[in-house]
């Protein structure tokens, strides 16, 4: 995918439903293998989740930033 800088508002929105969706399945995955014992794979879910949830904030604030942005240069612009 483009960097973040150059993603439009819908290639935005896309990643943010991808990663949530992606956050969903590993929340799903970590009770299925703690439920089953499989506590090594519960951990891999939990470092791939903490990942996306990272990933997740990062993405939004990115957004809220250049919102921002964009909100101040429009009102400082002649």
């Amino acid at each position: 995918m483009k960097g973040d800088f150059k993603m439009t508002r819908e290639e935005n929105t896309a990643k943010l439903a991808q990663l949530r969706s992606d956050a969903e399945a590993l929340v799903k995955e970590y009770n299925e293998a703690i439920q089953n014992g499989k506590y090594e794979d519960a951990t891999k879910a939990d470092t791939k989740l903490t990942d996306t949830v990272n990933e997740y904030t990062a993405t939004v604030r990115r957004s809220e930033e250049r919102r921002v942005g964009k909100e101040c240069r429009s009102r400082w612009s002649p």
